[in-house]
């Protein structure tokens, strides 16, 4: 197959080619405050939740120097950082919780984020990776601290089983210290739950581990990343926002890694009853296909990000397949296993299968703590899919207020002078002909707001919206509920009277398939299992029915590898796809960065649906039809070793960012322009190169390169003045780059 590239290419933003008001609005999104802090929703290493997957483990005693460790730790550090989760039995019913810790020099203990225990020669305060203990203390026997964080009772959970988090922090007396000992037991009711020498997860690379951020709900309230959109070329996004009655300048677009693009709100209506905003926004019809980042701005409103919420189609299919998951519990923790990573290898999985969409019904987190429902959220920063998520009990069962302020609404509260008789997260979409219904299915074990929520669902409330969703999709082709589980047998007669085709559902973590009346009812088992690989079930539609519902077992069965690197920097490939799963995917995805090097691309094992120009480098999506236990070859080279337009003798420019950053007065910029080494390209040749330095309203400040350079590495300084020599005052600055039609960009942060 021979494609051109000129024909799809789409841009990726702050490329030359691009208008200067996308430059605007990306200076709009990075200066949004002037010192740089860190916002309450950053899930951050003592959390319960937080995946320490990628942590060296081994078991304590932990350290180095003095010829007892079990495990040694990189000599040198100032902080060491250990986490342990465990789980306890009728946590509600222990008379007593200790912690007892054998250390060197210093310590500060936490459990699911809380702080419970602190060494007397530890600084007040919250710690930092530089923090120094104020003293030498050596290790060698256990020392016993009393906690009283178990009692607790907001943090209780509604099962027997309790699942616990132990995070500690080990501060040396100085950088460079020659021994570190470490090791921990808790105690509860005198019961060792976590016996000596059972730490295994450790994090010694120097700084303080990373920081997952999440995105509470704000100014977008639909599409979300669990209640997404998709959209066809030509037709039109809806969007609804809340924000003041008197919120003027609307602006919207779709953002991904490859591309950028504006949209043109062609109206917006402001709701009174509900207090929202009715957004609707024409999709390009040469609009990249991809799923995208949604971002709203408006005059006085900080703008708003909802990731992974729209997906934009060619058309809706008849003829298509997607993919029920349930009972994820995520980021249950099994020993050292979290049920995060075998989620994560669903999304990876689901990528290459490329289903319409994915449906989860319910108990996708597996309590609803705020660290919880946070990671939930962060998870689906990863997803290829655009993925419709319903609750279940383990969701919203001890409190929706979290679900609510990460996965729905916080008008639904009840006493909320923004309510409006809505008090659950129920939702509908529509796929072409086919209408999907998502009513939230809980049980209230924690009581909350018992008078409106009672003990379990489906409430009044809910049935009146499911009959009016229904009765509006009559018409609908195929007609799907999706549920976590009808607690109450009331979805029965509501198949019957409306036709239901389908009903999708979990909870009961085992796999059936039934008819009740003349609907097809099926129950899927979760998608873990401990350690090992959990179900899903591809649900097949054909001519808007469905016409099959296999199971598909054990995740880690389809994959993707590459001759050569997939990051655009070559002009060749092969990806090859093997799958061990016994059913087929006719609708398989890759995704082939290639180099941009002038002329056009053969591809053979698939078919081209789409070519994207990145500016550095050319992205192909190329589907094939992947059969049940096989594997096929897809593979990208150059249709001509000839460049007919003379292509440019840089291949991709990279501004790699500045040292220090914050800084004052002055930091280093490092950029790099990277030679085009094949078809024709000379790499000894220069192009022009401009870097610019802007203020947060948008204003050139400072040009500091406007030369020829060839491909190389290079590096700037900048002294925080302006073009009169004048001092800039403290704030957020973007460094521009544009070389070879293309732009890099960093973030500078002056502190006076």
């Amino acid at each position: 197959m021979k494609v051109n590239p000129s024909v799809n290419r789409r841009t990726v933003g702050l490329s030359l080619r691009r208008p200067l008001q996308l430059l605007l609005v990306v200076l709009q999104l990075l200066f949004l405050s002037t010192v740089p802090t860190l916002p309450s929703w950053a899930l951050d290493w003592g959390q319960e939740c937080y995946d320490d997957g990628s942590w060296p483990s081994g078991n304590a005693e932990l350290g180095y120097g003095d010829g007892d460790e079990a495990t040694l730790v990189t000599p040198g550090r100032i902080t060491y950082y250990f986490r342990a989760s465990f789980l306890v039995n009728d946590l509600e019913d222990a008379s007593s919780m200790y912690l007892k810790v054998n250390y060197d020099d210093a310590f500060v203990a936490y459990i699911n984020g809380f702080e419970v225990a602190r060494s007397a020669n530890m600084p007040g305060g919250t710690p930092t990776y530089s923090t120094l203990a104020l003293s030498e203390h050596e290790g060698g026997s256990f020392e016993m601290f009393n906690i009283t964080w178990f009692a607790i009772g907001e943090y209780l959970p509604y099962t027997t089983d309790y699942e616990l988090n132990l995070s500690v922090e080990v501060h040396q007396v100085a950088a460079g210290d020659d021994d570190c000992s470490f090791d921990a037991e808790v105690l509860v009711s005198g019961v060792s739950v976590l016996p000596p020498g059972s730490m295994t997860r450790y994090f010694d690379s120097g700084t303080e581990p990373p920081v997952f951020r999440s995105d509470p709900i704000s100014t977008i309230q639909r599409p979300l990343p669990n209640i997404p959109a998709i959209v066809p070329r030509g037709d039109t996004l809806d969007i609804i926002c809340g924000a003041s009655s008197s919120t003027t300048g609307w602006t919207a677009f779709l953002v991904t890694d490859f591309c950028t693009e504006m949209l043109s709100v062609s109206s917006a209506t402001y709701d009174t009853p509900t207090k929202r905003w009715f957004l609707r926004a024409p999709i390009p019809p040469e609009c990249a296909m991809e799923l995208y980042d949604l971002v709203v701005l408006a005059d006085g409103l900080t703008p708003d990000t909802t990731w992974n919420s729209v997906k934009i189609i060619d058309a809706f299919k008849q003829t298509f397949y997607f993919l029920h998951v349930t009972d994820s519990h995520v980021p249950e923790h099994f020993g050292t296993n979290h049920t995060a990573d075998e989620f994560q290898e669903i999304l990876n999985e689901a990528a290459i299968m490329n289903p319409e969409f994915i449906i989860h019904t319910g108990d996708y987190i597996n309590r609803s703590h705020a660290d919880q429902t946070e990671m939930g959220q962060i998870v689906l920063k990863n997803t290829e899919v655009p993925f419709y998520l319903t609750t279940g009990n383990h969701d919203i069962g001890d409190g929706m207020a979290h679900w609510w302020n990460y996965m729905g609404w916080n008008y639904l509260y009840p006493y909320s002078a923004d309510n409006f008789g809505v008090y659950t997260p129920d939702y509908s979409f529509d796929y072409g002909d086919c209408h999907f219904t998502l009513p939230a299915a809980y049980r209230n074990y924690s009581y909350f707001i018992y008078e409106v929520y009672g003990w379990q669902s489906f409430i009044a409330s809910q049935m009146s919206w499911i009959n009016s969703d229904l009765s509006a999709a009559s018409g609908a082709a195929l007609k799907v509920m999706a549920y976590h589980y009808d607690f109450q047998s009331q979805l029965p007669s509501i198949f019957s009277t409306y036709g239901i085709d389908l009903a999708l559902l979990g909870h009961s973590h085992m796999n059936s398939t039934q008819y009740v009346g003349s609907t097809l009812s099926i129950l899927t088992n979760r998608s873990y299992n401990e350690g090992s690989p959990g179900n899903a079930r591809l649900i097949r539609v054909t001519d808007n029915a469905v016409t099959a519902y296999p199971l598909i077992y054990n995740f880690q069965n389809i994959g993707v590898a590459y001759e050569n690197p997939n990051d655009g920097t070559s002009s060749t490939n092969t990806a090859t796809i093997t799958s061990n799963h016994s059913e087929g995917f006719d609708n398989a995805l890759v995704k082939l960065l290639v180099l941009d090097y002038g002329g056009d691309y053969t591809v053979t094992g698939g078919t081209v649906s789409q070519v994207i120009d990145a500016g550095a480098f050319l992205v192909h999506y190329v589907n094939t039809n992947v059969p049940g236990y096989g594997n096929v070859e897809i593979t990208i080279e150059p249709a001509s070793t000839s460049v007919s337009e003379g292509p440019s003798p840089i291949a991709r420019v990279a501004l790699s960012g500045a040292h220090p950053n914050p800084f004052n007065p002055w930091t280093t910029i490092h950029y790099e322009l990277f030679p085009r080494t094949s078809h024709g390209a000379s790499p000894e040749n220069s192009v022009d190169v401009l870097l610019r330095v802007f203020d947060a309203t948008g204003r050139m400040v400072r040009e500091l390169v406007h030369l020829t350079q060839g491909p190389g590495s290079y590096y700037v300084s900048w002294d925080g003045k302006d073009e009169n020599g004048s001092q800039c005052s403290s704030g957020v600055y973007l460094a521009v780059l544009e070389a070879a039609g293309q732009t890099g960009n960093a973030k500078l942060v002056l502190l006076r």
